[in-house]
């Protein structure tokens, strides 16, 4: 966003606007939690209990840039990290159900889009199929019914539970794995969830090789492993002078 025009716009369009240079289908966002998350800190919608400032940060401004030019683009919320207030550092808690609901909120009434799914952590544990349940709850409750929760298989098998727990089973529309390698989830392909590569990326980066790697990747995971998305990391990037980027 820091870019000036018109080369900010036309790398947006390069990137969102269909049949045009990327034509992405889905944009995997942020929510900020003023925690380092490995390539640098999103600042929080919520820096305190009773804060809330929904301008903070590019994710949600990147999210309604990407929604104009593709009304069609699935929209993928998670957080890294979140800030120590939340559930007096439990990160499964309620507060964290109200912290991520509000960013839901912001995105919908400041930035007048609305997240298609929902993921609970980055790369770490994925809690309980009681705090899944609730979330799920107050998500319909609370003006979010159409917002589907994802599930990182890598790193919890929680989503194993949809075969036995039909609470959890309606509560659950996605399971992702990061770097999958030819390794699905069976369990949420048994329950007709949709399966999906959370992370992935070209090797190596940057040149024709690697955009033959990509093209590769996307058509076996969807052949092998019925994987119906695959999101890049990191597709375009840009960094200050003396910032490390990917390795080239």
């Amino acid at each position: 966003m820091d870019y000036p025009e018109p080369q900010r716009s036309e790398i947006l369009d390069y990137l969102f606007l269909p049949g045009f240079g990327a034509s992405l289908s889905v944009l995997k966002i942020e929510i900020g939690g003023d925690a380092q998350s490995t390539v640098g800190t999103e600042p929080s919608h919520m820096h305190a209990r009773g804060d809330l400032g929904c301008d903070r940060g590019y994710e949600g401004w990147l999210a309604r840039e990407a929604r104009k030019r593709n009304p069609n683009i699935k929209l993928w919320s998670l957080s890294w990290g979140i800030p120590g207030w939340i559930g007096n550092g439990t990160y499964y808690s309620d507060e964290n159900i109200d912290y991520q609901i509000a960013w839901l909120e912001c995105l919908r009434d400041h930035y007048g889009v609305m997240s298609d799914y929902l993921g609970l952590w980055n790369e770490r544990a994925q809690g309980s199929t009681h705090y899944v349940i609730k979330l799920r709850n107050e998500l319909d409750q609370r003006g979010f019914p159409n917002v589907g929760i994802t599930i990182e298989a890598t790193w919890q098998r929680l989503i194993d539970n949809v075969l036995t727990d039909p609470l959890f089973n309606q509560s659950v529309a996605a399971a992702t794995k990061h770097y999958p390698c030819n390794s699905t989830s069976d369990a949420a392909l048994q329950a007709n969830k949709k399966f999906w590569a959370g992370e992935d990326s070209p090797t190596p980066y940057s040149n024709w090789t690697a955009a033959s790697c990509w093209g590769r990747k996307l058509n076996q995971h969807f052949l092998k492993m019925q994987a119906t998305s695959v999101v890049a990391w990191a597709v375009v990037w840009s960094a200050l002078p003396g910032v490390s980027g990917p390795p080239q």
